[in-house]
Order: C-alpha cells, then structure tokens, then sequence
C-alpha cells in the first residue's frame, strides 16, 4: 500500500493542464476515499452520440497510461470498473 496519492494526484494534474490538448476528452483526477486513492473521470462529458461509445474505450486506456506513467516503478495501480 502506497500513500503517495496526493503527490500523484498532483503530478497527473499539473502533467495534464501542460501537455492536454483541451478540445479533446482527456482526464480529470479526483481524491477518492482516503489520501491513497486516485480517481479518474474523462474531463469533459459524453454526449449522446455512437461515437461516445468508441471514446469511452479510448479515454479509459488513456487515463489509465497516464496514471501508470506517473507512478515510481515500484507502485501499481490497481483499478475496479
């Protein structure tokens, strides 16, 4: 169990206000219970398009590279859908 979840969750948000392109969904990261747990949510909502169904995929792996990437290489992140 890591307690770094403040720190991570301040590295993922500083990483995506530099580098996301703010037209296209990216993600937004939350505390969730605790100090150790780390939410994330697409940063903008879906529509009611078919196409949202395809993004949902994409912004998941997405969120989900970028959290890994911001862990030390000691740390997981496991995750509950």
């Amino acid at each position: 169990l890591s307690l770094d979840g403040i720190e991570v969750m301040a590295g993922l948000k500083s990483l995506e206000d530099s580098r996301h392109n703010k037209s296209t969904n990216g993600g937004a990261w939350h505390q969730e219970y605790g100090s150790w747990m780390i939410e994330g949510t697409p940063s903008l909502p879906y529509s009611g398009f078919a196409r949202d169904l395809v993004e949902v995929e994409l912004n998941m792996r997405l969120r989900r590279s970028r959290i890994l990437a911001a862990l030390k290489p000691n740390q997981i992140a496991p995750t509950t859908t």
